[in-house]
């Protein structure tokens, strides 16, 4: 019985609509990221206007351009860069005489 359930569940993901963005989504999402929105804002302006699409959709989308060469990434406003709290390593906070 477990291999019959197994067996029609594949069946059904097999089966599931693959949703693809409409070219004006596409078009919106890269609009806005050159206006450097995050995509949280994006997100929710996109649900506004009827464009729907997800932060984590956008972000891949930028991942995967970035991956073709584009320049996707560089309109992030924090780009990811590593922060790192307290002093530097060659710093002293008494030096010495």
């Amino acid at each position: 019985m477990p291999e019959v359930a197994q067996a029609q569940a594949l069946k059904w993901r097999h089966q599931a609509s693959k949703k693809k963005l409409s070219d004006l989504t596409v078009i919106f999402v890269e609009y806005a990221l050159s206006l450097k929105w995050s995509p949280e804002q994006i997100a929710g302006v996109s649900k506004i206007i009827e464009l729907p699409v997800s932060h984590e959709w956008i972000y891949f989308h930028i991942q995967k351009d970035k991956l073709n060469g584009g320049q996707l990434y560089k309109q992030l406003r924090h780009g990811h860069r590593k922060y790192r709290k307290g002093l530097k390593l060659n710093e002293q906070l008494f030096p010495i005489e």
